[in-house]
């Protein structure tokens, strides 16, 4: 089973672009990493919520609705919502991060991830 996925916006505002590419992933203790920004929640799921976090110039709220281990589909999916300024309120949208090949952050980027949430 994998344990790490990358997201892939599907839709909402150009502020959810900043998500591509970033992670979710299962750790053997249970608790669940966003990766990019070092957010981490427990629970028993299959919905979890990370506590609100900066990044790159915005507030972020993460919640995983659930996960899908179908055989020929690893994701996991979710919604986003941060505090970018917009005519009415707070940008939002869903997120789908898929495992498998190509889905691996490299350590540099694990590493710049990290320095950003610092």
């Amino acid at each position: 089973m994998e344990n790490e996925w990358r997201i892939k916006k599907e839709k909402g505002g150009i502020s959810g672009d900043f998500l591509e590419g970033c992670e979710v992933r299962r750790n053997e203790n249970g608790t669940i990493d966003f990766l990019a920004v070092v957010a981490t929640t427990a629970g028993e799921g299959p919905q979890y919520e990370f506590p609100p976090f900066a990044y790159q110039g915005l507030i972020w709220n993460i919640g995983i609705k659930g996960f899908d281990f179908g055989p020929h589909l690893n994701e996991v999916k979710g919604d986003w919502s941060n505090n970018a300024p917009k005519l009415t309120g707070e940008e939002d949208g869903t997120f789908t991060g898929q495992a498998g090949s190509g889905g691996g952050v490299e350590e540099e980027g694990r590493e710049d991830a990290a320095s950003a949430g610092a």
